[in-house]
């Protein structure tokens, strides 16, 4: 994709997101369907954290030259892509049930993310005992990026096999991922790493960050320096990105704490 399109260029304008049409419950989708949900709102906050406007055509009407980017379960030619002359399209793949090796359309997601919901309940009450009583709502909004891991990890054109038989450990549901709770517990290593940070510049220990396109990467000189910063490092969002995609607001559980409170 070239420099003309824009999608290279920061703070390019406008760019129209559409997608199939899903349910409006999200409770009511099944688990492919859900996949282009959490696809969705993933491609809407990249596009917001690199400068770009983001345009949903249920909530005003587009005209003129617009960039668009379509997702879709299948490829196909819709009319959606007609009304636009620069539209791009990103096919979405099935879930399938590595059981049977087939599309898994009889599981709902509201059953999906109450399964994934027990799981960690299950593993933090062997972990912490009855410490987990009244985490309830905590343990939901780690269900759910449970779910959104086991769902994007790949992506998005490639089909994702899931082991859907209830399990206790949350491994082996597919064979190309390390699982959620591995991912999880990294990010959340990053995200207390980033908070000190913070803390420490609010403090004056640390002088605050300059802007990514002012640095001198011209200094770093020794081999380890180049290679922390490869030129593909400098196309990542600013890492408020992590608490934008959490569901937590930002609340990571660090490994000591901190943990929802007993009661």
């Amino acid at each position: 994709m070239d420099q003309e399109h824009g999608l290279r260029t920061y703070g390019y304008g406008e760019i129209l997101l559409t997608s199939g049409t899903l349910p409006s419950d999200i409770n009511e989708m099944n688990l492919s369907q859900l996949r282009l949900h959490y696809l969705r709102s993933l491609v809407s906050n990249l596009l917001e954290c690199n400068g770009y406007t983001v345009i949903h055509p249920q909530e005003r009407q587009v005209s003129g030259s617009v960039i668009q980017i379509h997702l879709a379960l299948s490829s196909s030619n819709s009319a959606l892509l007609n009304r636009h002359e620069e539209s791009f399209q990103v096919v979405c793949a099935s879930v399938v049930n590595s059981k049977h090796d087939a599309k898994e359309d009889s599981l709902f997601a509201r059953h999906y993310l109450k399964q994934r919901t027990k799981e960690l309940e299950l593993m933090s009450r062997h972990k912490y005992g009855e410490q987990v009583v009244g985490w309830g709502e905590y343990l939901q909004q780690l269900g759910e990026a449970v779910v959104k891991v086991d769902l994007l990890h790949v992506k998005p054109g490639k089909v994702i096999p899931l082991d859907l038989q209830p399990t206790t450990s949350g491994r082996g549901r597919h064979t190309s991922c390390k699982g959620a709770a591995f991912v999880l517990y990294n990010c959340a290593r990053l995200a207390a790493i980033c908070k000190q940070f913070y803390d420490k510049v609010a403090e004056g220990y640390y002088p605050h960050l300059i802007p990514l396109q002012d640095v001198d990467f011209s200094l770093l000189k020794q081999e380890t320096e180049q290679e922390a910063s490869h030129p593909r490092l400098q196309n990542v969002p600013h890492p408020i990105i992590l608490a934008r995609l959490h569901p937590c607001g930002g609340s990571w559980a660090t490994p000591g704490g901190p943990y929802p409170k007993g009661g």
